[in-house]
């Protein structure tokens, strides 16, 4: 890696961590994960999938991550994806999964929420960033405020809620089940099933109301 006044390091959890002079993280890495080709029919994830063990060492053009995957598994088979994916903006989206309380799904495309079939509960943290939106508003009154994302996948075309939270402590680079922040207040709720069958295809979902005590996600994004 060429860093220019930056210094890298990676802590216990494998997450590359990117920090300038005054010791303010700036970007990074989450922890690489490594899967096979085949898929779970019933929840689509690969059959086998596992965090590749990263260390940062020195290089004659400066440090270099070197990551070293286990293909022992009998069960993995090829194609195998590694995917170590560079965050340098610190704006994220991701999922975690009480399964597998220990792994971060920063790279992961897609994100998930509510209770699988297996027990497994799955959540997803999504952040802005506060100076971007301090920016684009100027300091102005808030208005209206919406969150809309778009859902390709349920389990029926029953609807369930969705709720939206704030959290109360501070989102760690590679969040996981074990390291997730303190949920806070409900801003936002809806209900819909989308992306089951041609029943009930994928489409948009939009929070905006429905939190607790009336408020709204506009509350959130004026605090």
């Amino acid at each position: 890696m060429t860093l220019d006044g930056l210094t890298a390091s990676v802590d216990e959890a494998g997450t590359l961590i990117l920090t300038d002079p005054s010791g303010n993280v700036v970007g990074g890495a989450a922890p690489a994960l490594m899967w096979g080709a085949s898929r779970d029919p019933g929840t689509g994830d690969p059959v086998v999938q596992e965090q590749v063990p990263t260390t940062l060492l020195d290089g004659p053009g400066g440090p270099v991550l070197e990551l070293t995957p286990d293909y022992s598994d009998p069960a993995l088979d090829y194609p195998v994806m590694i995917d170590p994916a560079v965050d340098l903006t610190l704006a994220m989206d991701t999922f975690i999964d009480s399964s597998h309380p220990n792994t971060s799904y920063g790279t992961a495309y897609t994100l998930r929420a509510g209770k699988w079939t297996s027990g497994a509960v799955y959540r997803s943290l999504i952040g802005f960033d506060p100076s971007a939106l301090t920016s684009a508003m100027g300091g102005d009154y808030v208005v209206s405020a919406s969150l809309a994302l778009t859902e390709t996948g349920s389990g029926s075309c029953d609807p369930t809620p969705l709720d939206l939270y704030s959290v109360t402590g501070t989102v760690p680079f590679a969040p996981t089940w074990n390291t997730q922040p303190g949920v806070g207040q409900v801003y936002a709720s809806a209900s819909a099933a989308m992306g089951y069958s041609t029943s009930c295809p994928a489409g948009t979902l939009t929070l905006s109301d429905g939190g607790a005590g009336g408020t709204s996600l506009r509350d959130l994004v004026q605090s």
